[in-house]
């Protein structure tokens, strides 16, 4: 049987970098609904980083897509993006598409 590996190619991206990527993956993915996309990235009493995706339906309703916590911001971003990738169906070339492929792996 043969077996085919596939090879991974990092990407060296800043943290503002990753944001900015994750932030336009966000809004590309819902585009076409009226749920105000954000990012959001808090400090907690342990000094850890949380960071979300969360939607709003008319403003009022909050749904949390996704979520990610770490001792520093980088890799709570990273993580957050793996799982936001999760969330998707989309395979399609756009904003989503070149956040995937900065993604660092562990």
């Amino acid at each position: 049987m043969r077996s085919t590996v596939k090879t991974l190619t990092v990407t060296k991206v800043t943290t503002e970098q990753l944001l900015t990527k994750l932030s336009n993956a966000v809004s590309y993915a819902y585009r076409h609904d009226g749920t105000s996309p954000s990012v959001v990235i808090s400090t907690l009493k342990d000094r850890s980083i949380y960071a979300s995706i969360v939607r709003y339906n008319n403003g009022a309703t909050k749904k949390v897509v996704c979520k990610a916590a770490s001792k520093d911001l980088f890799t709570a971003l990273n993580d957050l993006s793996e799982e936001f990738l999760g969330t998707l169906n989309s395979e399609e070339l756009n904003p989503v598409d070149s956040l995937r492929k900065t993604l660092v792996k562990n």
